[in-house]
């Protein structure tokens, strides 16, 4: 897909993966949803990779409401406190 180059085409490109996503959850029998993977990795089933998305976005939306108001984007580790 091809880089959003205004608010529109970024809001558009947002909603459109959203559904894509919801899609391929909508499409998961009840059973595959709450399966637990077998990985070394943090995220262990489908709740945890939703809520890591969450909070990265959560994440983002802080940083650019510092920005927007002035200020500097502080570094992960101060905001790693206040998740």
């Amino acid at each position: 897909m091809d880089k959003p180059m205004n608010k529109k085409e970024l809001l558009d490109m947002s909603d459109t993966r959203y559904l894509n996503i919801m899609t391929i959850i909508s499409e998961l029998s009840a059973k595959e949803r709450v399966k637990e993977w077998k990985t070394k990795e943090r995220d262990k089933n489908l709740r945890d990779l939703i809520y890591h998305l969450y909070a990265w976005h959560q994440l983002l939306l802080r940083w650019l409401k510092i920005l927007g108001e002035g200020g500097k984007q502080i570094g992960r580790a101060s905001c790693r406190e206040r998740v």
